[in-house]
């Protein structure tokens, strides 16, 4: 059995995740990549619902990663504290 799970999340939801260390961050629509248990959870209680295997993930929490950052010049002027127009 597969230890993450994809879901699609109902609901804004952001906190620390269940190990207590990594911070997040999510939106409704969004497609993230879970712990299997933590994302079961999240459906049962109606945050979160399953979704296809092939649909792309949206999740953005390696902001703080350049790699990702450099390809995108508007999320660095919206880190940087500059509303694009």
């Amino acid at each position: 059995m597969a230890k993450f799970l994809k879901v699609r999340m109902k609901v804004s939801i952001a906190g620390k995740l269940p190990d207590g260390i990594t911070e997040f961050g999510y939106q409704p629509g969004q497609v993230v990549l879970v712990d299997r248990e933590w994302g079961e959870t999240l459906i049962l209680v109606g945050h979160a619902e399953r979704t296809e295997k092939d649909e792309a993930i949206t999740e953005t929490a390696a902001l703080g990663n350049n790699d990702y950052l450099e390809h995108d010049p508007r999320l660095l002027q919206r880190l940087n504290g500059v509303v694009p127009l």
